[in-house]
């Protein structure tokens, strides 16, 4: 059954202040959406335009026009889509503080673990080499979290011997909506997706769905098929870990796992920089060797979450 949402328009030349709302299946060609629109501007307005062009904002440069074989969802505020999700898996509220808590899977790292103190040495020269990281911008940001991504991969293919990568800027495109995640990891199918900032649910469903489609007929149609997907959304400094699975959505925000990502951290206090780090990629590092080492049967994988969720 398609997702019913309130899709909201104005027309030009009239008043900024008039925001038109019409209820339409987010999975909608723009060219099918259009006489759905024109009958809601003939309920305020006597003369309905014979030619209407529908486009949506950019805050990074001018409105982009939508042609006629887009689909609506493509480009519908990632905002909106998240609170359908949050809606739809039952969490009471409109954000990611509000989704039931888990805790994650931890792996110990070892103080010796070359992985690791090639990350702490990245880390600490980075510190030293930026001006400040008050109001760090993304692309500053990202230089910390790679190096504990590609740390957190290091270990974990060492301890399961299975090939593990990342991928940067990948595009992932699901059933309601298509968006970037920063970066992914995977082995044969994508199985943890990082973003840097504030959203990640909707790229975590797209993930599931375009896993699900990797699936034969059989196994993605099966009612006993079940399947889970980590996700993570951070600053460098402050992360959050996503479980999104069929059953519903479990985070960790209700936990702080926070890195003092400032220069005076290297100075002030640097084993409690040196221990974050550690607390931090023994999460990934959990969490990845729990993905590729876990049976590929839809009974284990439940067993699995029911055993995580209810630590």
């Amino acid at each position: 059954m398609a997702n019913i949402i309130d899709f909201r328009f104005k027309v030009h030349d009239k008043s900024d202040d008039e925001i038109f709302i019409i209820k339409i299946a987010w999975q909608t060609l723009v060219k099918v959406a259009i006489p759905t629109i024109k009958k809601g501007i003939a309920t305020l307005y006597k003369q309905v335009p014979d030619e209407i062009k529908l486009y949506v904002d950019n805050p990074k440069g001018p409105a982009k026009a939508l042609e006629q074989d887009d689909m609506i969802s493509k480009h519908f505020n990632i905002d909106h889509i998240e609170e359908e999700m949050l809606h739809r898996n039952k969490v009471n509220g409109e954000d990611i503080t509000s989704i039931k808590q888990f805790t994650p899977v931890f792996e110990e790292i070892n103080d010796d673990d070359k992985a690791f103190g090639h990350c702490m040495d990245d880390i600490i020269l980075k510190l030293s080499n930026v001006e400040s990281m008050t109001d760090a911008n993304e692309a500053t940001r990202c230089e910390f979290i790679s190096a504990i991504l590609h740390a957190s991969i290091a270990i974990a293919k060492n301890l399961t011997s299975q090939d593990i990568f990342i991928v940067l800027q990948k595009d992932i495109s699901g059933e309601d909506a298509t968006g970037r995640v920063d970066y992914t990891i995977k082995s044969l199918e994508e199985f943890l997706c990082i973003t840097e900032g504030n959203h990640n649910l909707a790229q975590l469903e797209s993930a599931f769905q375009t896993n699900k489609k990797k699936r034969t007929a059989d196994q993605a149609f099966n009612e006993d098929y079940f399947d889970y997907l980590y996700g993570i959304v951070t600053t460098g400094a402050e992360w959050h870990f996503i479980i999104y699975t069929h059953d519903g959505i479990y985070c960790t925000s209700g936990s702080e796992y926070q890195i003092n990502l400032t220069k005076s951290a290297i100075k002030e206090n640097p084993e409690l920089l040196r221990s974050n780090v550690k607390r931090v990629i023994g999460i990934i590092v959990g969490l990845l060797k729990d993905r590729v080492s876990i049976d590929s049967s839809p009974a284990s994988k439940r067993a699995r979450i029911k055993k995580i969720i209810k630590k």
